[in-house]
């Protein structure tokens, strides 16, 4: 929209603040310059970008990040719209993992040019049940938490959750043999391995605590939760 600049939006904004009941959600969709998002009318960040600074933009903007348009599953021309569905897949776990919202979207070419992406219809692509089975997951997040937040890890792979509770790490298209985990002692753990394509959570054997090595797969997207015992009831 080169006929709109930056001063356009807050003005937009004022308009519907005056004249809309509701007090509805309010945000800035885009891409080549983001918009400042800590103007006191922005009620959440819209990211047309994918996932990696979503902790720096919540610390930025002390709001909650949402990845509306990280790209699309599909194979048209246009390379925001031919991800395959382990690289949709990666950026949506990738992106809760760090504190953000992700959606999903779909752009497999059809007959009479039909995209998912614009008129809805079937979903073809294979990220979809991966997708909820991550849901799955981000409803065993504690009952009682806001939800996942960025959580202190070593700098190659990002960690989310709820500190000293649950602890959710994901390795992306890494493929680690082992990983070491140093949290706070005085908590106890158990470890399951989540295989976030194939859909399946393993259990360890046992109870980890403060520093310890656990063994991986060594296959990409993997995740490893670690839930504290006494929340579990154990």
């Amino acid at each position: 929209m080169f006929s709109k600049d930056a001063a356009h939006w807050p003005r937009s904004a004022a308009v519907i603040r005056e004249r809309h009941p509701h007090d509805h959600l309010m945000g800035v969709h885009n891409w080549m310059e983001l918009y400042d998002n800590g103007a006191d009318w922005v009620t959440h960040s819209s990211i047309q970008r994918g996932p990696e600074d979503t902790r720096a933009w919540r610390e930025q903007w002390g709001k909650p990040v949402t990845l509306d348009e990280m790209g699309y599953e599909g194979n048209i021309d246009a390379g925001w719209g031919n991800l395959t569905p382990q690289e949709m897949v990666r950026r949506c776990w990738d992106g809760v993992v760090r504190g953000g919202y992700v959606t999903h979207g779909e752009c497999y070419l059809a007959d009479g040019d039909v995209l998912w992406w614009a008129k809805g219809g079937t979903l073809q692509g294979d990220s979809t049940p991966r997708l909820e089975f991550l849901r799955t997951i981000l409803e065993q997040t504690p009952q009682d938490a806001a939800g996942i937040d960025p959580l202190p890890s070593e700098s190659d792979f990002p960690a989310g959750g709820v500190e000293g509770h649950y602890h959710l790490t994901y390795f992306g298209a890494a493929q680690p043999g082992a990983r070491s985990f140093t949290l706070r002692p005085g908590t106890s753990y158990r470890a399951e391995i989540i295989d976030t394509w194939n859909m399946t959570v393993t259990e360890l054997p046992g109870t980890y605590e403060g520093e310890f090595t656990l063994t991986l797969p060594g296959r990409p997207y993997i995740a490893v939760r670690l839930r504290a015992v006494d929340d579990r009831n154990e």
